[in-house]
């Protein structure tokens, strides 16, 4: 029901050897693309989610931490929670991963936070999926109750 086309950004960092992250100048920027489009595809889906149930999406400068938040929120009559803690602070931890590396021109990468936001993207994986599996749940039986 849920189209999970992002999938690829785990199955990216899970291959990207150590090594290959945190050694060439080109296998970091790699995987720190990778991570820029595989959160870009889980914000994509979180928004589309946002805009279908909840019926808007802020605009604001802020308004990408401001759907991550708006998803941890159980709203009474609406919805409930679409992710749970774990996803948002990782999620959060790669926005922000996002938000420099859109930001700095002619930087160079840190391999140790890189690896942190790998780990990440990683660890993910599996609250993301439970939470987007919770939703799917919620909504057969809003479309049952109907």
């Amino acid at each position: 029901m849920i189209d999970r086309s992002f999938p690829s950004v785990f199955r990216s960092c899970r291959l990207f050897p150590l090594a290959r992250v945190t050694g060439a100048r080109g296998g970091a920027a790699q995987a720190a693309l990778a991570l820029h489009h595989g959160y870009s595809a889980i914000e994509a889906l979180l928004s589309r989610v946002s805009r279908a149930i909840d019926g808007e999406t802020s605009r604001t400068p802020h308004w990408h931490a401001e759907l991550l938040h708006r998803m941890t929120l159980d709203i009474p009559a609406v919805r409930p929670a679409i992710i749970g803690p774990k996803t948002a602070n990782d999620l959060r931890r790669l926005l922000a991963f996002r938000h420099f590396l859109r930001n700095a021109y002619a930087v160079e990468l840190d391999p140790a936070e890189l690896q942190q936001n790998r780990a990440a993207a990683i660890r993910l994986e599996t609250p993301l999926n439970q939470d987007l599996d919770r939703l799917e749940k919620w909504l057969e039986e809003l479309l049952e109750s109907a």
